[in-house]
Formats: structure tokens, sequence, C-alpha cells
């Protein structure tokens, strides 16, 4: 049988309609907190990875762009973060999801979060493997 034929008979999903996702505990915010802190992470598309790939800040961008939940768009987490005063919007005083990223996780934590977003995209990860011919 050829690789065509068991790609046309099989149900391998289209990764641009369902892209992988990963929950990932945060274990500092989770101790901090006293209740578990769980990020639901989300795979990028290949044009959005490469997209990210030469723009400066790329771990914070692939954050925001990968994290499903907790929605970093809700502007109570700047207020959450003392980014913002009540009732403020984004963009007042300069605040973008940007500085609500790195108020809110430690540098390594996005480095850690970016990486498994990657993961979750197919990059990092070794996904072929040589075939030795007999």
């Amino acid at each position: 049988m050829s690789v065509l034929d068991i790609l046309l008979e099989g149900t391998a999903r289209n990764v641009q309609k369902t892209p992988q996702e990963q929950d990932y505990k945060v274990l500092r915010l989770s101790e901090e907190l006293g209740r578990d802190v769980v990020f639901k992470l989300r795979g990028l598309s290949y044009n959005k990875c490469h997209e990210l790939a030469d723009m400066e800040e790329m771990d914070v961008l692939t954050v925001l762009a990968g994290v499903v939940e907790p929605n970093l768009q809700d502007v109570r987490l700047a207020v959450q973060y003392g980014l913002l005063q009540e009732g403020e919007s984004w963009g007042r005083h300069g605040v973008t999801t940007h500085d609500l990223v790195k108020a809110m996780l430690l540098p390594g934590e996005i480095s850690a979060m970016a990486h498994c977003i990657q993961q979750l995209s197919g990059y990092r990860m070794i996904g072929l493997e040589a075939v030795k011919k007999n």
C-alpha cells in the first residue's frame, strides 16, 4: 500500500482546523494563590508561527497568541496586576497585553510557556524518523 493510499484512507486531522491544545499548570502562581492556576495552550498555525518568528519579544507574542485560557485580553487582569485603574482600557498610559504578560509571569515562565506552545505547533520536537532500508 502506498503512502498516498494510507493518507487517503486515514482520518488524520487537518491541523489548520483543529490545532493541538494542552493544559499546563503554572507552578509559581498556583503556589502563591493556593489553588491550581492552569493555562490552556493551543498550537499555532504555520502562518502565525512564521509571522512571529523574527519579531521582537517573540516569546511574549507567542504566549499572547497561544494562550486560550485565561483570556489575556481581559482588562480586569491589567487592573488586578496594577497596570490600569478600574474603568480604564487597553492603551491607556501605553499599557498593552504585552505588559500584562510581563507583569503576570516571570521571564522563565514566559519562555517555558512559549516553548510549550511551539511544541504544540510541531516545533522543538522530533516529528520525523529516518527509515533504514534493508
